[in-house]
């Protein structure tokens, strides 16, 4: 039996949507990514350590890098059965998504196909996917 997801994603949230024969499903994943975080008294990008200046940016990097992975492992692990996939969003998200999916060994036989869309929501999501799965 075939089993359509479709997925919108950005770096908030991913809404994934499942069809099964005249019935849909909706679940949400937050993605708990921080792009800019601040810290209390946050002041210069760096701090004087010695006689070398010790810049946090690259902390920050790694932190959201890690949430990311995260985010994409988690949505992964949502998409057991899936035998066809449509990948929605606005930014770079979708084709990270994309390409983790391709890396996932138990994905690799999921027909996959990525497009740029805008913010929508849930009902006009449920219909873009009935859509393209026509």
């Amino acid at each position: 039996m075939k089993k359509q997801t479709g997925i919108w994603i950005d770096k908030e949230k991913a809404t994934i949507v499942e069809l099964l024969k005249d019935n849909s499903t909706i679940k949400e994943i937050n993605s708990g990514i921080i792009t800019r975080p601040r810290e209390s008294g946050e002041g210069k990008t760096s701090t004087k350590f010695g006689g070398q200046y010790v810049d946090s940016e690259k902390g920050k990097e790694n932190q959201q890098n890690e949430a990311t992975k995260q985010f994409l492992t988690s949505i992964i692990e949502e998409l057991d059965n899936s035998t066809e996939l449509i990948i929605l969003g606005p930014a770079s998200m979708k084709t990270k998504l994309s390409q983790a999916i391709k890396t996932t060994s138990r994905l690799k036989a999921v027909k996959a196909e990525v497009k740029t869309a805008d913010k929508m929501t849930n009902n006009q999501l449920v219909a873009q996917v009935k859509e393209y799965f026509k």
